[in-house]
């Protein structure tokens, strides 16, 4: 009963697209202004799109970033990929450009 008071997932998975375009563009940024190297940002953008691609995938959270980001993790590790990648797509953002980000891009 606690996982449904303090969870959005439910309500805001609608966005969930919208936040894996927006944490590619974010990396691409990020990547251009050398902050993170264009391999660790290949890595994570592949595995963004297939993401992207299987939404069904997604880890139930307590919203919609961080389903992404634990359902990032996830993956890298499995792949043995994860050296806290999964982390470079929170680089310098906070939570409120996370869902403006999302809802511009949805709406």
């Amino acid at each position: 009963m606690l996982k449904n008071f303090v969870s959005s997932f439910e309500y805001d998975k609608i966005l969930a697209k919208y936040d894996i375009e927006s944490n590619i563009a974010y990396l691409k940024s990020l990547s251009e202004k050398n902050i993170v190297t264009k391999k660790k940002v290949n890595v994570i953008i592949s595995e963004l799109k297939n993401l992207k691609d299987n939404l069904s995938k997604l880890i139930s959270g307590e919203d919609v970033h961080y389903s992404v980001e634990k359902t990032l993790e996830k993956i890298l590790t499995k792949k043995g990929k994860s050296k806290n990648l999964e982390g470079v797509i929170r680089t310098a953002r906070s939570r409120n450009d996370l869902v403006v980000s999302d809802e511009r891009l949805y709406f």
